[in-house]
């Protein structure tokens, strides 16, 4: 075990490494979907080598150990879904990594990567009328109670105006542009999200109990499939013979 932010200076350094290798998985966890899988696993497990070796020149001895283990994860992954779940595990190692201080044994076990399987994520489970979907848990910082919307001027159709929030106006989202069933002469609460700094809301009319998925939860909105079609709806699970939708926030908000 190794306490790596000893002194100033070597903080800053170790912590500017875990930032840019932050931001360097999640341009690979851009590019990722089914038609890309292939290429983005290729360029990979090159780079994978490069931030072995950054690791170990960090001092990240075990964080160096995992990459290794990572690089040979990829060897077995077959399809994005696989994919997205392992470069989310490495970001939530990293996240942890900063956070600890501590570049440890324990910790890079708590993030061993085996065959088979997958990052568990956690939702929250809205309704919109009789529509149903969930949001990423991360990114819900509050359910708050119906409120005036107030309409902005010169707005694009897809904003259905702000609300106060903690002394600030929010965006709210107008799900129907998208093709959301109306909420009109129904009571709604505000979920209230933050994503990369910026804050917006989803008007809603009921929230329920957390839910945890699994990559193999997933399924992908197909051509045939009798689900809302909206650039941020990709992907469903079914729960109790019902399709539930999950909502992509950041091509919500792109």
């Amino acid at each position: 075990m190794s306490d790596f932010f000893g002194d100033d200076f070597t903080a800053e350094l170790k912590r500017y490494f875990l930032d840019s290798l932050t931001k360097e998985v999640e341009k690979f966890s851009d590019l990722v979907d089914e038609s890309t899988c292939r290429r983005v696993l290729s360029e990979l497990d090159q780079e994978v080598q490069t931030w072995m070796a950054d690791s170990e020149t960090n001092e990240f001895q075990f964080l160096a150990a995992w990459l290794l283990d990572f690089k040979k994860y990829l060897s077995e992954i077959a399809d994005a879904a696989s994919l997205s779940a392992a470069l989310e595990r490495l970001k939530a190692y990293l996240a942890s990594l900063t956070i600890s201080k501590v570049d440890s044994l324990e910790l890079s076990q708590s993030y061993s990567l085996q065959k088979g399987s997958a990052v568990k994520k956690q939702f929250l489970h809205c309704r919109a009328g009789t529509q149903e979907f969930v949001v990423p848990v991360m990114s819900v910082v509050e359910i708050i109670s119906e409120r005036k919307v107030s309409p902005i001027p010169l707005a694009k159709e897809h904003l259905a105006g702000v609300i106060p929030y903690r002394g600030e106006a929010v965006p709210v989202y107008n799900l129907e542009y998208f093709g959301f069933q109306r909420v009109e002469n129904l009571k709604t609460y505000f979920v209230i999200c933050e994503l990369d700094g910026l804050s917006f809301a989803l008007q809603v009319t009921d929230t329920d109990e957390l839910m945890t998925l699994e990559g193999q939860d997933l399924q992908e909105v197909g051509e045939g499939a009798s689900l809302l079609r909206a650039p941020f709806v990709s992907h469903f699970f079914v729960r109790d013979n019902r399709n539930i939708m999950i909502l992509n926030l950041e091509k919500l908000v792109a």
